[in-house]
């Protein structure tokens, strides 16, 4: 082998890592040390080849061509400090937590929050979302951790069962019964791999169960509970009728009667509220949407109005205390527009408040089971891995700061 091509030769495996730039670092590229083949011995070394080594390293390096020098890349492509590409951030059950694992899935929001945001602002909302990521990806792992130490043989094997018709119904709608296609066909439609789908629906079997079966057995929703909600709750389940009324006032029976008369006859009742002859007391108009039951403060008018369920509907006359004179004012009231929202009483209303209450009980326990799960679970401070990961997203997809 001449001189030049061994010297390639030997340094090539040196140089590979360079040669294409800066590299994600792999979890893959620390492997223990136990796990490395033995060395092997050194092979005897010939001596000519070496020479024409030694010779070929002392040569002076010839000046290459100016036409084959790199370009320069524009100052803005310029790395702002030391490029991270990925990085161990912490650790969560004793598992490696990496930048990068967790930066997959908001790749595209950064990527299109980077391009359109100045830096300050983008530092915040990056912040954001790795936050709230990494807390959620933390208390799932806490919560799995937990239950899987929990497990029983027989749930053990129960979950086994599940996860293989779970395999068995993916290939069926996916592959059509063929491996092969169904791995292509989930790979396209989800970005997942058959076996990441499987791992998924196991670890939310999991969690889900151990999360119900900690707290499910501590809610209790009692009747006395249901009917105080409903009290509290009333105008959401008896939501008052709202109308438009429509008055007449008139201070003696004889007009009253009259009143009467023509509105029994079908008269409209706004006409004879206007008509100058009636006598109307009442000058105020249209009173439009009056709410409840209960607009005037008078029983027996309110209980008349109560009464008006359809537009158009009418009552009276109503005798009342005259405030201006001796004697009665005779009341005629209409409903000239009603919007009565459907009701429901607390039997029917009970299941569904029952269901409420129970899930609030169920948010509020889960919060306290999360809340001990942070402070005994094993896992680096989420302040920590937050502020790791988000330098990283400033410098992989935010614009130089000025």
């Amino acid at each position: 082998m001449p001189a030049p091509r061994l010297l390639a030769f030997l340094l090539l495996p040196a140089l590979a890592g360079c040669a294409g730039g800066p590299r994600a670092v792999r979890p893959a590229d620390f492997a223990r040390a136990a796990d490395a083949p033995p060395p092997r011995a050194p092979e005897p070394v010939n001596e000519e080849l070496a020479a024409a080594a030694r010779a070929t390293l002392e040569a002076p390096a010839a000046e290459p061509p100016a036409e084959a020098e790199p370009a320069r890349r524009p100052a803005s492509s310029e790395p702002r400090g030391p490029l991270v590409l990925d990085a161990l951030v912490g650790q969560i059950n004793g598992q490696p937590v990496y930048a990068d694992d967790l930066l997959l899935d908001l790749d595209a929001q950064l990527a299109a929050l980077g391009r359109r945001l100045e830096p300050p602002v983008f530092r915040q909302r990056a912040a954001e979302l790795i936050d709230a990521t990494l807390r959620e990806r933390l208390v799932n792992a806490l919560i799995l951790g937990e239950a899987e130490r929990g497990l029983s043989e027989q749930q053990q094997g129960a979950v086994r069962y599940m996860v293989s018709e779970r395999r068995e119904d993916l290939l069926r709608r996916h592959g059509r019964g063929s491996l092969a296609v169904a791995r292509k066909t989930l790979l396209e439609e989800t970005g997942l791999s058959l076996d990441e789908t499987l791992r998924q629906y196991r670890d939310a079997l999991i969690t889900d169960n151990h999360v119900r079966e900690n707290l499910n057995a501590r809610i209790n929703v009692s009747r006395r509970d249901v009917e105080r909600f409903y009290r509290e709750n009333l105008a959401t389940f008896q939501p008052p009728v709202t109308r438009d009324l429509e008055l007449i006032w008139v201070d003696d029976a004889e007009t009253a009667e009259a009143v009467q008369a023509r509105l029994d006859a079908g008269e409209a009742f706004a006409e004879v509220a206007a008509d100058p002859a009636t006598g109307n007391a009442w000058a105020g108009g249209l009173m439009t949407t009056i709410p409840g039951d209960e607009p005037f403060g008078r029983p027996e008018v309110d209980a008349a109005v109560a009464g008006l369920l359809e537009e158009g509907a009418w009552a009276g006359p109503i005798p009342q205390p005259n405030p201006d004179a001796d004697g009665e004012r005779f009341w005629f009231v209409e409903a000239a527009a009603v919007d009565a929202p459907p009701r429901r009483s607390l039997l029917e209303a009970q299941a569904a408040i029952e269901q409420t209450l129970r899930e609030r009980q169920f948010v509020r326990l889960r919060e306290r089971f999360i809340d001990r799960l942070l402070r005994e679970g094993s896992h680096t401070p989420v302040e920590q891995m937050a502020n790791a990961v988000l330098r990283i997203a400033v410098n992989r997809y935010s614009a130089p700061e000025a």
